[in-house]
């Protein structure tokens, strides 16, 4: 599944110019994610669910102790990936269709 990231950075570099640390920082994000599929045995594209996307944001909050905004980067990253995907026709599906990125809280000054 690595060609699928390559594609896509190459695609976020090239058609949408995304800066170098927004690529480093979906290179690094979906290799986790692509890491979290193997564990279970999920190796093709077309067999990741919205359920199985969900459990990786829950893993993220969870096990590795991120905030709301990081969860907001990785379900964007996340998102971007496989619609990304569903435009090039690569993918028969996009999991992430239902899935929303949560909306930006902002803080009270103290």
């Amino acid at each position: 599944m690595r060609n699928y990231i390559d594609s896509f950075l190459a695609y976020m570099k090239i058609e949408r110019i995304a800066c170098p640390s927004t690529i480093y920082d979906y290179s690094k994000e979906l290799i986790r994610f692509f890491n979290f599929l193997s564990l279970r045995n999920i190796l093709d594209i077309n067999l990741i669910s919205t359920r199985i996307v969900r459990q990786y944001f829950y893993y993220a909050k969870e096990k590795r102790g991120l905030g709301p905004s990081t969860i907001s980067k990785i379900i964007a990253t996340v998102k971007s990936f496989f619609n990304y995907l569903e435009e090039e026709d690569i993918t028969i599906k996009n999991p992430t269709r239902k899935i929303k990125v949560p909306k930006k809280i902002n803080k009270i000054p103290s």
